[in-house]
């Protein structure tokens, strides 16, 4: 008998695993149609696979147009697609256009638009998508995103791990010899730090979409993602602008769960975010106060907005360089100086200050773009990071708090990382924010056509 209940107990797990658990999520995720698996890949898969996931957005625009060229000459590119994808070639071209007044080479030209390519390629997707090709919902975004974090940092373990057990293994995917916590910070297939840490904050609080309409156990697996994903940034990765994003981004995410009233009575749910914040607070205060030191100096520095080398190099070192970049804006303010000349337009002045830095750009996408391309340039990059609200603005039903939480997430990353990140002009970067803004776009119309045909 014992036995037997035994032999139940064992069954009846494995069928909650298999129903509610992370292996759902898996097995949710591959029955999807190719498309939208390869488009959730290309954001979610970003930060482990870096610049590869390019390869993925290429295939999805090259059948866009194919499929567009056989589709039936009554059908035309639909709204909100066909904005999103004007303002994105919109906003390549016109740059593409005043380059070719500052690159010395057409070389030269070439290579530093490439920077900002993703963003046209993008654009043409946008532009010619069929949107009944796509069944995205907001569920299988956020389902994607816990898969992704969980995926990401675990490979990002195993690499640890290998390197603590083989010393001789270079694990150029944990940052080699870089500085950082925990013996280093953590970039994986991005190659770089900051675009690291801006990629995993953002997918750390996407993991969080329409969670209230989960089971209690994928629930927890959702929060779970969300909480190591943060955590690793801070912690592991150490990036201080993407940390620093964290902060409004969490205020949104307490907004939407405040919202969410089926989370709220579920006292699971409740105490498990309550010991999640316990637990990260005591991280911060006692097992690593240097990250709060590092956290708290970089943001006295940048506020007093006086370069102290002594208290801090590295943010005193980007104080200099958004003075000299302001100074040297308003010598042109029109139409700038070219992306090939965005840092050293700004060396001149950096020099009669005695500064010398070996940057190629300025650590901050809206002085980026202010120097390549003047008042011009920092509309299009304003225009850029609103487009998420073009949707909600000329929807006919009502909006899910889920809209607005998936546009605030990427408006409000793409700004706060944007004051100390290139952003946009960065392959891997301008990929991932175009691909979000997208999909964001897909799950809008999907939850519309829904609503609209659900009976009232």
């Amino acid at each position: 008998m014992r036995t037997k209940s035994h032999g139940q107990f064992l069954k009846n797990s494995n069928e909650l695993t298999i129903k509610y658990g992370i292996t759902n999520m898996v097995r949710n995720f591959f029955k999807q149609n190719s498309l939208d698996k390869i488009l959730l890949l290309s954001f979610v898969l970003a930060p482990l696979l870096g610049s590869i996931t390019l390869a993925a957005t290429i295939y999805l625009v090259s059948f866009s147009l194919f499929d567009f060229k056989y589709r039936a000459k009554e059908q035309r590119p639909e709204y909100p697609f066909k904005l999103i994808g004007l303002i994105f070639v919109i906003y390549f071209c016109s740059l593409a256009f005043l380059e070719t007044f500052h690159a010395p080479t057409i070389i030269t030209q070439i290579r530093e638009l490439g920077k900002i390519f993703p963003i046209f390629v993008i654009g043409a997707f946008a532009y010619f998508l069929d949107s009944k090709r796509f069944k995205l919902t907001y569920k299988s975004v956020g389902d994607a995103a816990v898969i992704g974090i969980y995926l990401t940092l675990s490979i990002a373990c195993f690499l640890k791990l290998l390197s603590l057990l083989f010393p001789d293994f270079l694990a150029y995917s944990l940052g080699g010899n870089d500085p950082g916590v925990s013996g280093g910070r953590l970039t994986l297939g991005s190659g770089n730090a900051l675009p690291f840490g801006t990629l995993l904050i953002t997918i750390s609080f996407i993991t969080l979409l329409e969670i209230s309409k989960k089971n209690s156990l994928n629930q927890i697996i959702s929060f779970g993602a969300f909480i190591i994903g943060i955590s690793a940034v801070i912690f592991w990765n150490g990036s201080r602008g993407p940390s620093l994003a964290g902060v409004p981004l969490l205020l949104l995410a307490v907004w939407y769960l405040v919202l969410s009233k089926e989370l709220k009575e579920n006292r699971v749910i409740v105490s498990l975010i309550a010991t999640s914040v316990i637990i990260i607070s005591a991280m911060f205060f006692t097992l690593d106060n240097k990250v709060l030191q590092n956290l708290s100096i970089g943001l006295n520095v940048l506020l007093d907005f006086k370069p102290n080398f002594e208290i801090e190099s590295s943010v005193g070192q980007r104080v200099v360089m958004y003075k000299a970049a302001f100074e040297t804006f308003l010598q042109n303010p029109m139409l700038g100086y070219g992306i090939v000349n965005k840092f050293s337009s700004v060396i001149p002045i950096l020099q009669r200050d005695g500064y010398t830095f070996t940057y190629t750009h300025l650590h901050s996408t809206f002085l980026n773009h202010m120097l390549s391309a003047g008042l011009f340039g920092l509309l299009s990059i304003s225009v850029l990071i609103i487009t998420p609200l073009i949707d909600l603005y000329r929807r006919k039903i009502a909006i899910p708090k889920e809209g607005y939480y998936f546009s605030l997430i990427i408006m409000i990353s793409m700004f706060f990382n944007g004051l100390t990140n290139v952003l946009i002009m960065h392959d891997l970067i301008a990929h991932f924010f175009g691909i979000l803004i997208l999909t964001n776009a897909i799950c809008h119309y999907n939850s519309n056509k829904n609503l609209s045909t659900s009976p009232k």
